[in-house]
C-alpha cells in the first residue's frame, strides 16, 4: 500500500510540473527609446551595446509548429547585466527580426546552475 501512495504522489508531482513547464504566459517588453536602439550595433553573428559585447547569435533555426512556419533566433547572451540588458537585447533582436522567435541563453546560468560553458 506503501508503494502504492508514492507511485500516486510521483505522478501527481510529475504531472503539476509538466503542466507549468508547458504554460506560456504573454510579457509585454518596455519599448526602447530611439537614443537606448541607437546603442545597439551588430557585426557577424555578434551584438553589441555601447560597444561592448553582450551576446552571439548561436543559430538561426526554422521551426513548424500548429501550422506556423517560425524562424528561430538563439541567442547566447554574454553580459553579466541579466534581467535589463535581457530584455533589452529581445527587443532589439525582436526589431531586427520582426516575425521570428527569439530566444536567450544566458551564459552566467549556465555556469553557476550547471557548472557547464555554452561555449
Amino acid at each position: 500500500m506503501k508503494t502504492y501512495h508514492i507511485l500516486l504522489l510521483v505522478a501527481l508531482f510529475s504531472s503539476c510540473s509538466m503542466s507549468q513547464s508547458t504554460t506560456q504566459k504573454k510579457y509585454q517588453l518596455k519599448k526602447l527609446s530611439s537614443d537606448e536602439m541607437a546603442q545597439f550595433t551588430t557585426k557577424g553573428k555578434s551584438v553589441y551595446y555601447a560597444d561592448e559585447k553582450i551576446a552571439s547569435v548561436s543559430s538561426l533555426e526554422y521551426e513548424y509548429y500548429n501550422g506556423d512556419y517560425i524562424l528561430e533566433v538563439s541567442m547566447i547572451q554574454h553580459s553579466a547585466s541579466y534581467n535589463d540588458m535581457t530584455q533589452k537585447l529581445v527587443y532589439f533582436m525582436s526589431s531586427t527580426y520582426p516575425h521570428a522567435k527569439i530566444e536567450v541563453k544566458v551564459e552566467r546560468d549556465a555556469k553557476q546552475v550547471y557548472g557547464f560553458n555554452l561555449n
